[in-house]
């Protein structure tokens, strides 16, 4: 008896806008999560590992919140759908980070958008949480990095 070969289940787009609205709904639902840890009490909390006395730093934890960061890299920065934050190696690179968030690799949106400063300011918020230690960035080197990256032809 010969057996017939097992073709593949093909799924059709349901599947796939109820895979979409389950992950939505996950990095909602740990957005929603992480205001409460921030705005509880009408103070803005940290988690465990965040201690900043940085102006610049608290103001990036803000904007992670704002905009729904956590939805794909954590709320604590283990990373959901994104890369995790917590331990990266990569966040040493500078310009790695400023040329992510500016240009959006893969399923995160650009934030091209935003001004240097707030750049600088989220940038320096995941370089200096959750036990990471690579520094502060300022608007000038957001704007050279900006500049830098404008420039490929790649």
């Amino acid at each position: 008896m010969a057996l017939k070969p097992v073709q593949p289940r093909r799924r059709g787009v349901g599947g796939l806008i109820a895979a979409l609205a389950l992950l939505a709904f996950a990095g909602l639902a740990q957005a929603d999560d992480v205001h409460a840890v921030f705005e509880a009490d009408g103070a803005q909390q940290v988690d465990p590992d965040f201690a900043s006395g940085s102006e610049l730093v608290d103001r990036g934890h803000r904007l992670y919140a704002e905009l729904n960061c956590s939805g794909c890299h954590g709320g604590m920065g283990f990373g959901t759908a994104g890369p995790k934050f917590r331990g990266n190696d990569r966040l040493d690179d500078d310009v790695y980070v400023v040329g992510q968030i500016l240009i959006g690799p893969g399923i995160m949106p650009s934030f091209a958008e935003l001004s240097d400063a707030q750049i600088a300011a989220v940038a320096s918020y995941i370089r200096e949480s959750w036990g990471n230690e690579y520094g502060e960035l300022n608007a000038n080197r957001v704007n050279e990095i900006r500049t830098q990256i404008a420039g490929r032809s790649d």
